[in-house]
């Protein structure tokens, strides 16, 4: 008779998993951050050259965005919306936008930034390239609009005005 022993052994593993939160907070001053629903939409400030928009003229306003502290990151991308942008003044405005280094925004700033909306489009186009947003708040994304009053307006313009509203869409996931 023979009696073979054999030995064994083995090797456990488990994971635990949890979602991450999401959350995009804005600034229209590049320091001071706040969440801004579609119902609350934070206030771009143009100046007062925005009630008195005269062909030929262009007016910036700066924004930012950042993910919220405990967020993981993601893309960034801007639409317009299309209905609210295409009444009144709208449709004889042209807009730019542009992702720039700071929160300051001028004609300056914006040539030098990277193009998200290319200048001269109408009110109603969306952004044409995506960009990262880190994870945990950190580097934010800031951009200047750029509105401009073409110097070959129509008459019709004149005393029209126009609520522009934009949606800054970030979608979670992994940011290179």
């Amino acid at each position: 008779m023979v009696t073979a022993a054999a030995w064994n052994d083995s090797a456990h593993a488990v994971g635990n998993f949890t979602a991450g939160q999401f959350s995009l907070w804005g600034s229209t001053d590049g320091a001071n951050y706040e969440l801004y629903p579609a119902d609350d939409p934070g206030q771009l400030s143009f100046g007062v050259e925005a009630d008195e928009l005269a062909p030929g003229t262009s007016i910036y306003a700066p924004f930012s965005v950042r993910t919220g502290e405990e967020s993981v990151g993601g893309t960034l991308e801007m639409f317009a919306d299309e209905e609210a942008n295409a009444v009144g003044l709208g449709p004889f405005l042209t807009y730019g936008v542009a992702r720039i280094s700071g929160p300051a925004c001028d004609a300056g700033s914006f040539a030098e930034g990277a193009e998200l909306v290319q200048d001269g489009s109408p009110l109603t186009a969306h952004g044409s390239s995506a960009h990262s947003l880190a994870a945990g708040g950190e580097a934010p994304v800031h951009l200047c609009l750029k509105i401009t009053h073409p110097e070959d307006s129509s008459d019709a313009a004149r005393g029209q005005g126009v609520t522009a509203v934009w949606e800054l869409r970030a979608t979670a996931g992994i940011s290179e």
